[in-house]
């Protein structure tokens, strides 16, 4: 199973429109997993900048998945500043 703040982040993004989220994990992808079961989530999993910016500007993406194991701490900021902006 995977924590259970994943679940949590996608549910309180989903119920506060407008709202972003940010997820760390080994790899994103789990956490990408179980955050999309939450009905109305659209969680994607960033493992560039380019990826974080396409998932906002062409799905919508209110949740991003980051692996802290894939990613430098430089990189890893890179890519939320990518999403948020």
């Amino acid at each position: 199973d995977y924590p259970a703040f994943c679940i949590a982040a996608a549910e309180k993004t989903v119920a506060d429109p407008g709202s972003l989220g940010i997820v760390l994990g080994g790899s994103g992808n789990g956490e990408q997993i179980a955050a999309n079961k939450v009905p109305g989530a659209r969680f994607a999993l960033a493992w560039s900048t380019e990826t974080a910016s396409l998932a906002r500007e062409h799905n919508n993406a209110q949740l991003i998945g980051i692996g802290g194991r894939m990613h430098s701490t430089e990189e890893a900021l890179a890519i939320v500043d990518a999403f948020l902006a």
